[in-house]
């Protein structure tokens, strides 16, 4: 079963199917992991270069990964993540957006998911650290979402 973050709508959650995590809320997040998590979106949201006000569905929280939820291990968290909005970007601004920061992932080394074929959605990308990133316009909203997930660390 998959769970989204806390209070996400449908539309929240569709930062990526690939993307899909069960929280496990009780755990703290180690800080160091944290830390680096909120690098990594800071660094997100200036490839994005959007300049609006920009907010968080969540705290981050401590997660278990995609590849660990078939397996069953949703007891104890392997990652952490991180998800937050834009909002109130210009209609033409989003698609925009979305081409700079594939570009931004393609240059850093990023690979995408090949799985995601969604003309709003940015594939999700991985780096070689383990990072993995997705973003989506949400429909009618002037939003774009976005979801930051550290590596596994049962890997």
């Amino acid at each position: 079963m998959t769970v989204g973050f806390v209070d996400a709508s449908e539309a929240d959650r569709s930062a990526s199917g690939c993307l899909d995590v069960v929280a496990v809320p009780q755990v703290a997040p180690d800080a160091a992991l944290v830390r680096e998590l909120y690098a990594h979106s800071s660094r997100i949201l200036d490839a994005l270069a959007l300049r609006r006000r920009v907010g968080r569905t969540d705290d981050v929280v401590s997660v278990v990964c995609p590849e660990c939820v078939p397996w069953g291990f949703t007891e104890t968290p392997c990652a952490v993540g991180h998800q937050w909005y834009v909002d109130r970007v210009r209609d033409t601004a989003l698609p925009e957006a979305l081409m700079r920061l594939g570009a931004w992932f393609e240059a850093g080394g990023w690979v995408s998911f090949e799985d995601v074929a969604d003309a709003s959605l940015l594939s999700a990308a991985r780096n070689a650290e383990g990072y993995r990133a997705g973003v989506t316009i949400v429909a009618g909203q002037r939003r774009l979402m976005v979801r930051v997930i550290t590596p596994c660390t049962r890997v």
